[in-house]
């Protein structure tokens, strides 16, 4: 990218002369702000993940984690044949996982359900089991596949929050 003689960082407003960092917003970074701790950079061997990206505490609040509800949280949905009529129950590990990531994440739980009245079950059912959330989200694509370069495959709830860990410097 070039600039041109003056531009202003997107962080604190002072001006930037000669070289910058642009953010996944594409706003421009002075290097006291890119190396800010507020500021949280994903590198995997080195290399920033999701192409260049940061996310500005100052700016921006506590980053965002979207945790889908079905499969993920529970491990099963409306839709699975089961025998008998038995419940979705939590999976392992979820409690203790969302709780640690809601001490510095904005927890958003998303979900395919469509109607308002499923939004509020499952904001009862995270309630009742204790899980932290900020908001619950419905009408998530339907798809068979979700490919995105900030995605973390879900296994369990262990390798889920290492595989997080790993990620933030």
């Amino acid at each position: 990218m070039k600039l041109s003689n003056m531009a202003i960082c997107a962080s604190c407003g002072k001006e930037i002369n000669g070289v910058a960092h642009i953010d996944c917003r594409m706003q421009l970074t002075c290097d006291d702000c890119w190396g800010d701790k507020s500021v949280i950079f994903s590198t995997v061997e080195g290399y920033p993940t999701g192409s260049h990206w940061s996310w500005n505490t100052k700016m921006m609040g506590k980053p965002i984690v979207t945790i889908d509800f079905d499969h993920t949280i529970t491990d099963l949905c409306g839709a699975c044949k089961v025998d008998g009529d038995r419940l979705a129950k939590i999976q392992p590990g979820a409690v203790e996982a969302i709780t640690e990531l809601s001490k510095d994440f904005t927890i958003k739980i998303f979900t395919g359900r469509r109607s308002v009245l499923q939004k509020i079950e499952i904001e009862e059912k995270l309630n009742k089991w204790g899980i932290p959330f900020d908001e619950v989200m419905i009408n998530k694509p339907q798809a068979c596949f979700m490919i995105d370069d900030r995605a973390v495959h879900h296994k369990s709830w262990k390798t889920t929050i290492e595989e997080i860990r790993g990620r933030l410097r």
